[in-house]
């Protein structure tokens, strides 16, 4: 397993952080309007319909990174089936969706609220819609890639106007880790014909929260084990690069037991606790320096440190792809440890499935969409 240590920032391949910074919080503000608006801003009487603003917030690091530092033209890339408004909103800031339609998520004829090669105006590579499809469906078309290549040497002339196709295509998948409760997702990866496929990528994105609970921690802790048992190579992106100065600063492995150690359960808890009790919380039992440490931090570096999980740390997110990128004789599993509800007043809350923003939250979000939509 080969776990990321931040030696390396993103800058020295070549991308610029702050700028990716400033994309991620374009498509968040934009994922999160569009299921306001679809809720809030139609006409009277018309049938509220929902939307997943937690589930969308979870991944928009992710995809961010993927869409705008690392994906090349004949790559693709199944997204989980609740980050359609992300979807959405990269389609639109690349010039592949007209704006019009952002006003028009599950509306007839609008954005569907999940990604359908079928029915969206905008493209996609894969339909995910139904549960365990979205994960499989890479796989097999990076099984597809290899026939191809060793029956005809490659996929064969590009399309008219397109460059030729250079080396081996990515397929990837982006699922979250409650749809890996589908038989069917691991009943296709343990074919063994899946077992040395090259450019194949399996992106877990890790909030630990199910539909209307935080899941257990049997889950979240075997699916290393299960993964690696597969043959496949595996990247954990468990902590972020705030957590991982203080991991070695005195008292410093102290603290990365006590995180490593929590229950899913604990720790969803004490991210809904006030930053005093989140304080006193984390501490307890800590060695002087630590205890001093978190003493000393200010309630918003608390809150910082205790979110600070590596799906959501750029830099880590960007060199997971590059290392994914240099395994060339099996698939790789980039297990991504995120918060559903990033940056939204309800993250880790474990009702926030469905739950969207209200009053001067939803003001505030509605203004600065409104703002980026301008520029």
């Amino acid at each position: 397993m080969t776990v990321l240590s931040h030696s390396q920032p993103a800058h020295d391949v070549g991308l610029d952080l702050d700028a990716l910074e400033e994309i991620q919080r374009r498509v968040l503000w934009l994922a999160v309007r569009m299921v306001d608006h679809a809720n809030n801003d139609r006409p009277s009487g018309e049938v509220k319909v929902g939307g997943h603003q937690a589930s969308s917030a979870s991944i928009v690091g992710i995809m961010t990174s993927l869409w705008f530092g690392h994906l090349g033209p004949d790559d693709k890339v199944a997204a989980k089936p609740h980050a359609s408004p992300v979807l959405h909103s990269l389609n639109y800031l690349i010039g592949a969706l007209d704006g019009s339609y952002l006003t028009r998520l599950r509306e007839l004829g609008g954005l569907q609220a999940y990604p359908s090669r079928a029915k969206n105006p905008d493209w996609f590579d894969f339909s995910t819609g139904s549960m365990g499809l979205g994960a499989v469906a890479p796989g097999f078309a990076a099984l597809m890639d290899r026939y191809l290549q060793d029956r005809f040497g490659g996929a064969g002339e590009a399309e008219p106007g397109q460059p030729p196709v250079a080396g081996p295509v990515r397929n990837i998948a982006l699922v979250g880790d409650a749809e890996l409760d589908e038989g069917s997702v691991w009943e296709a990866w343990t074919e063994e014909s899946m077992a040395d496929l090259r450019g194949h990528v399996v992106v877990v994105d890790l909030n630990r929260q199910s539909l209307d609970r935080v899941v257990g921690d049997h889950r979240s802790q075997q699916l290393e084990r299960l993964f690696r048992a597969l043959g496949w190579h595996v990247v954990s992106l468990r902590f972020g690069r705030r957590l991982e100065r203080a991991f070695a600063e005195p008292g410093g492995a102290w603290l990365r037991e006590r995180l490593e150690r929590m229950s899913n359960l604990e720790y969803h808890a004490l991210l809904r606790l006030p930053a005093a009790a989140a304080r006193k919380a984390l501490g307890e039992g800590a060695p002087p320096e630590m205890a001093a440490r978190l003493e000393a931090l200010g309630d918003a570096e608390v809150a910082a440190l205790l979110a600070d999980v590596g799906g959501h740390d750029l830099d880590a997110i960007v060199e997971a792809f590059e290392a994914a990128d240099g395994v060339t004789d099996r698939p790789v599993a980039i297990l991504a440890w995120t918060l559903k509800g990033w940056r939204l007043p309800f993250a880790g809350d474990p009702l926030n499935h469905g739950a969207q923003l209200t009053g001067a939250f939803a003001t505030i979000a509605n203004q600065i969409s409104a703002l980026h939509l301008s520029k």
